[in-house]
C-alpha cells in the first residue's frame, strides 16, 4: 500500500504516466521493500524476541552488532588503511581482520576489521562475529563455488585465511 504525504493511502495511476513500464516497476519495487520491512519487523519481535517497549538508558546497553569496515580499492589500486593508534586515541575497540605492519610494527595500519559504535559494546564479540562471516565465506566458496561474496578485499582476507588453514591441515 503507499501513502500520500498526509500519510492516507494513496492509488498511484500509472496509466497515465509517460513511463508506464518504469513507473508500475516504481510501485512494484516499492511494495517490495515495504514487505521486506514488515517481514524483518516480525523477525525481530517475533523470533529474536525484541521488544520496543525496553528503555535503554546508555547507548552500550543496546544490543547493536559490530561493524564490518573495510577499504575500497581505487581503480589504480590504492588502498586506504588507518593506524591502530588512531582507534587507541580515539577509544574505540578494534578487532583487526587485515593489517599490515607499516614502518611502525607498533602501529601497523589496519585495512579491513570490525568495531562497535562510540561509546558502545557489540551484542556479539568480534571474535565470533569474524568467525560468521569466515563461515559465510568458507562456506560459499566450497559448496557454491561463489569466490566473490563480500568485496575484492575482504574476499580475499577470507581466501588467504582458507589457504592458510588447508596448508596447516596438510
Amino acid at each position: 500500500m503507499l501513502f500520500d504525504l498526509d500519510g492516507r493511502p494513496a492509488q498511484v495511476k500509472v496509466e497515465d504516466l509517460p513511463d508506464r513500464e518504469l513507473a508500475e516497476g516504481l510501485v512494484n519495487f516499492h511494495r517490495t521493500m515495504y514487505d521486506c520491512r514488515g517481514k524483518l519487523i516480525d523477525k525481530y519481535i517475533g523470533e529474536f524476541e525484541y521488544n520496543a517497549s525496553l528503555y535503554f538508558e546508555r547507548l552500550s546497553e543496546l544490543p547493536i552488532p559490530p561493524m564490518l569496515f573495510f577499504p575500497e580499492v581505487s581503480a589504480s589500486g590504492d588502498v586506504k588503511g588507518v593506524h591502530e593508534q588512531e582507534f587507541i586515541r580515539r577509544k574505540e575497540s578494534i578487532y583487526k581482520i587485515a593489517a599490515h605492519p607499516g614502518s611502525d610494527p607498533t602501529n601497523p595500519i589496519i585495512f579491513a576489521g570490525l568495531t562497535a559504535l562510540l561509546g558502545s559494546e557489540p551484542a556479539i564479540p568480534f571474535a565470533i562475529a569474524d568467525l560468521q562471516l569466515a563461515y559465510a565465506y568458507f562456506y560459499n566458496a566450497a559448496f557454491q563455488g561463489k569466490t566473490s561474496f563480500y568485496t575484492p578485499m575482504v574476499d580475499h582476507m577470507y581466501e588467504e585465511a582458507m589457504r592458510e588453514l588447508s596448508r596447516d591441515a596438510q
